[in-house]
């Protein structure tokens, strides 16, 4: 089976290194996270690096220290040779979840645990009339802001696209959804799953991705350095679409 898209996920509960190093990242990248001002940012940064590096140097077949990143106008990673409205990967954590998204026709994603409550004194800001007029309940606050980041992050803008003019010809969570900006069709699908906790939701270009391949990663600690290893064997799925919670591609997922 040929992947079509690929979801790379560390659990962030689990993700403790104590060494002060990684080959996994540059001397530049590993000197700005440790200038980040507490312990959970530095954690969350170091693990979000070290896993692009480390899904792209196996496609580039380089080490992960090699893989030509560059930061966007937008202040986002991506590859030198990638526009970044083209971007082949995108990453997105909340405070337990980290996931990595890669097809080559170009993704985004976004995971969120922020209760709905939270989200419901903004939703106008993020929401369009009609949205807010068809109810935003059960979850449905949290759903549409993860739909619309994920799509916002696809096309290289992020919160610049204005997330109030992504809206989708359908529910996102029901089905894969055509996504639009400003009213116009934007040739981007976008769906929203539930996974523990969270909604996970992911943008791609032009068709649903019928298999898609899971790896799980955890960190590996010798005491003078760490890197990320995959927990498990990765696995292949034909989507329908997907959970089970990414189809417990290992029981420690």
């Amino acid at each position: 089976m040929a992947v079509q898209l690929a979801l790379h996920v560390i659990d962030l509960r689990r993700f403790s290194p104590r060494a002060p190093r990684s080959p996994d990242l540059t001397g530049d990248e590993a000197a700005a996270i440790q200038g980040l001002a507490s312990p959970v940012l530095r954690m969350r940064a170091g693990a979000s690096r070290a896993l692009v590096r480390r899904v792209l140097a196996r496609l580039l077949g380089c080490r992960p220290a090699a893989v030509p990143l560059v930061r966007s106008a937008q202040g986002r990673p991506v590859l030198a040779d990638e526009p970044p409205e083209e971007c082949s990967f995108s990453v997105s954590h909340d405070r337990r979840v980290l996931v990595l998204a890669h097809s080559p026709a170009g993704c985004g994603v976004d995971v969120e645990d922020a209760p709905s409550a939270q989200l419901l004194p903004v939703a106008a800001r993020f929401c369009t009339p009609a949205e807010v007029r068809a109810g935003l309940d059960d979850g449905r606050p949290r759903a549409l802001w993860a739909a619309k980041e994920s799509a916002a992050k696809a096309w290289g803008l992020g919160l610049r696209a204005g997330l109030a003019a992504v809206t989708f010809d359908q529910e996102p969570t029901g089905g894969w959804a055509p996504v639009r900006r400003g009213g116009a069709r934007t040739g981007w699908l976008t769906r929203v799953v539930g996974y523990p906790g969270r909604h996970l939701a992911v943008t791609v270009r032009g068709a649903v991705p019928r298999t898609v391949g899971v790896t799980v990663w955890r960190a590996v600690d010798d005491g003078r350095q760490w890197s990320l290893r995959p927990a498990g064997r990765p696995v292949q799925v034909r989507a329908p679409w997907l959970p089970e919670s990414l189809r417990r591609p290992y029981p420690e997922a």
